[in-house]
């Protein structure tokens, strides 16, 4: 299993919030991060269950290879570098993860279903 480091910049701005979650996306994709994951409060829709879970802040995750750590450094110097004619608010959380066999965990959470409603 792989040891991943989630790096969540977390952002506030009166401009345009799908450029800046572009424009910091970017920063992920230069750097060879394609793991990456916006989140918005602006993504509810009416038809999701009482347990979805919501946002209440814009942010943008890139997951890094704990060997690769350098590269948060690296990117949020492109982030300071492509934001500073913008009028952006930012904050950094980074942690550990673990990367799970997503192919065979999903199994378990099925066949616990499963046995639940019989």
């Amino acid at each position: 299993m792989n040891r991943l480091k989630e790096f969540k910049i977390i952002f506030d701005t009166p401009e345009d919030k799908d450029l800046i979650t572009e424009l910091l996306s970017d920063c992920f994709y230069k750097n060879d991060i394609t793991g990456v994951v916006t989140e918005s409060p602006e993504d509810i829709n009416e038809d999701w269950g009482e347990d979805a879970v919501f946002h209440d802040r814009y942010s943008v995750s890139g997951y890094i290879n704990i060997k690769e750590v350098e590269k948060i450094d690296i990117i949020k110097n492109d982030v300071k570098d492509i934001l500073k004619s913008f009028d952006v608010k930012t904050e950094y959380e980074v942690k550990e993860i673990k990367e799970e066999d997503w192919a065979n965990s999903w199994k378990e959470f099925f066949i616990l279903w499963k046995y639940q409603i019989i």
